[in-house]
């Protein structure tokens, strides 16, 4: 069984009175159904919700940009959020992505079409999925160096960078074989519904295409890949220490400029 939307779906529950979508069975299992289908050309406001025992929790399908999650529970799916081609979904406000095989799946399809999936994913609690938290493939080949996916400011159930890091699959786990954006997931929370912690305020990943500079005096931590887009300079300042994470790249494909003095240098160095 499936729930498919060609149209404009609104689902409007309360924290006390959601709306559920689950197995008939009565001994419920991932995949006893198909799950939420968001076709191209809908437009879905999911508020409230609970969605469970699917094989696919929702799936986004060439879906734009008009699509929202919040305040929902995605939980005991194959796929928690599966999101296909050029869907944008915001994914924000209160979720809670739990107990599923993939928390989210990003398919770009395949590396010579496109484009791809670029959702934004903040405020949530996305934790304990047993394969990934968040797991991408196949970007266009041209484009996904620069593709950078705002994962910034959610819970992932601990608030080690390197622990956290290890829960998300993208390009600095496969730079060489599949095609995959970066995911940057600074500014993570301290809990669920919590407060930034001071180690997610310094945590650095994904695409600088513009002139906001995130680097200032003191200690950054490159989470999973940072890259400098191609046509945009960045100038690290002096005083300023960057730590790197186990599986972090930092890629230039435009100008870098790193402006240390004898008595203040640029560091950089280990996390460890």
């Amino acid at each position: 069984a499936n729930f498919t939307v060609d149209g404009t779906l609104q689902i409007q529950g309360t924290a006390t009175e959601r709306v559920v979508l689950t197995s008939y069975s009565l001994t419920p299992a991932k995949g006893d159904w198909t799950g939420l289908m968001i076709d191209s050309n809908s437009t879905s406001t999911i508020n409230f919700a609970q969605i469970e025992y699917a094989t696919y929790g929702i799936q986004f399908n060439q879906s734009g940009t008009g699509d929202t999650v919040s305040n929902s529970i995605i939980r005991f799916n194959t796929y928690g959020l599966y999101m296909f081609l050029d869907a944008h979904p915001t994914i924000a406000a209160g979720n809670e992505i739990y107990s599923n095989d993939y928390g989210i799946y990003l398919d770009g399809y395949h590396y010579n079409y496109g484009p791809d999936p670029v959702p934004t994913i903040n405020g949530n609690s996305i934790y304990g999925n047993t394969t990934y938290n968040i797991y991408t493939e196949d970007y266009q080949a041209s484009n996904d160096q620069n593709i950078s996916i705002d994962a910034s400011g959610n819970w992932w159930g601990t608030v080690d960078p390197i622990a956290i890091a290890a829960t998300i699959y993208d390009r600095s786990d496969s730079s060489t074989s599949n095609y995959r954006p970066h995911v940057g997931f600074g500014g993570f929370l301290d809990g669920h519904e919590g407060t930034v912690d001071p180690n997610g305020a310094v945590t650095i990943g994904g695409a600088l295409s513009d002139t906001n500079n995130p680097f200032t005096e003191g200690v950054s931590y490159i989470s999973s890949g940072f890259t400098v887009a191609n046509g945009t300079t960045l100038t690290i300042p002096k005083n300023v220490e960057i730590r790197f994470l186990s599986e972090a790249n930092f890629t230039v494909d435009g100008t870098l400029q790193i402006q240390g003095t004898a008595t203040e240098r640029v560091v950089l160095t280990s996390y460890s």
